[in-house]
C-alpha cells in the first residue's frame, strides 16, 4: 500500500523540475539521475524529429508512485537486513570480549552498540509495516 496524491503535474521537464525544488539545473539534473538509478522516478523521452537527435528531445521526468514505492521499500528492507548484519556482529565481538576476558575491540561496548542497533531494527521495521499498511 502507497498513498498516491493527483497534486503533481504527470510530467515535467528538468527546468520544471528545477524551478519547483528551487535548485539549478546543474544540480537538479545527476540529482534526477540517481534518483532514476535508484527507481524513484522514470524518464520519457519525446523526440520531436525521426531521428531521435538528443538535442531536439523532450525528456520528460514523472513518478510512478508503485515503482517509486516498491523501490523505497527495497531501500528500507537493505536498511533492515544491514542493521541486522551490524547486530550479529556485534553480538559476536562481545562473545569474543567476555569469552577470553580481553577485548579485541578497539573501543564501544558491544552491548551499548547492540542495544541501539536493536532499536534501529524495531524503528526500521515498524516503518516498513506501517508503510505497507499505508
Amino acid at each position: 500500500g502507497c498513498v498516491t496524491t493527483d497534486r503533481l503535474p504527470l510530467k515535467l521537464e528538468l527546468k520544471q523540475v528545477a524551478e519547483m525544488s528551487l535548485m539549478p539545473e546543474r544540480e537538479a539534473r545527476p540529482l534526477l539521475g540517481r534518483m532514476l538509478a535508484a527507481g524513484f522516478v522514470s524518464l520519457q523521452e519525446m523526440p520531436r524529429s525521426t531521428d531521435h537527435n538528443p538535442r531536439t528531445t523532450v525528456y520528460l521526468w514523472h513518478v510512478e508512485m508503485a515503482r517509486a514505492c516498491r523501490a523505497l521499500e527495497a531501500e528500507m528492507l537493505a536498511t533492515e537486513s544491514k542493521l541486522i548484519s551490524r547486530l550479529e556482529a556485534e553480538h559476536r565481538r562481545g562473545e569474543r570480549m567476555h569469552g577470553d576476558g580481553e577485548s579485541t575491540a578497539p573501543s564501544g561496548d558491544p552491548s551499548r552498540v547492540a542495544s541501539f542497533l536493536e532499536t534501529a531494527i524495531l524503528q526500521t521495521h515498524e516503518s516498513i509495516m506501517f508503510f505497507r499498511y499505508i
